[in-house]
């Protein structure tokens, strides 16, 4: 997974930087460049929001959909799920993202934690198997 988010932030910063030119986000890919920061996709997606001054109630939204959505795409194919369903549940995901940035929103880092052992099991059994159903 963090493979992952590095190569998504460096690719949302280089998109960002060719079609909608916003500057502290083409210094941020500098960074990239030279190793300053490794450039994950939450933190670009923060700097491309800040960049357009959007809100960062939309840069929430916009990361939520994403995790749903990637995690909606696994599903299709690794799943007897129709896309149907799937539009269906990440409608409902969508239906609660106001509620869900006004319970997290004037939360401190220390607040933050995450608790998904089976999900790090997985993971950790994906990054050495020999045979994979995804490449990374």
């Amino acid at each position: 997974m963090r493979t992952m988010t590095i190569r998504m932030g460096r690719k949302l910063a280089e998109l960002g930087t060719s079609v909608v030119r916003a500057p502290v986000l083409g210094r941020w890919l500098d960074q990239i460049a030279e190793r300053r920061t490794p450039g994950s996709y939450p933190a670009g997606l923060g700097v491309l929001f800040a960049d357009l001054g959007s809100p960062e109630q939309d840069a929430f939204a916009v990361h939520q959909y994403g995790v749903a959505m990637t995690t909606l795409s696994a599903a299709l194919r690794l799943m007897r799920i129709e896309p149907q369903v799937a539009q269906a549940i990440l409608r409902e995901v969508n239906a609660t993202s106001e509620m869900d940035y006004a319970a997290v929103r004037a939360l401190s880092l220390a607040d933050m934690a995450g608790f998904a052992p089976a999900a790090d099991i997985l993971a950790a059994m994906h990054v050495r198997a020999h045979v994979r159903m995804f490449m990374n």
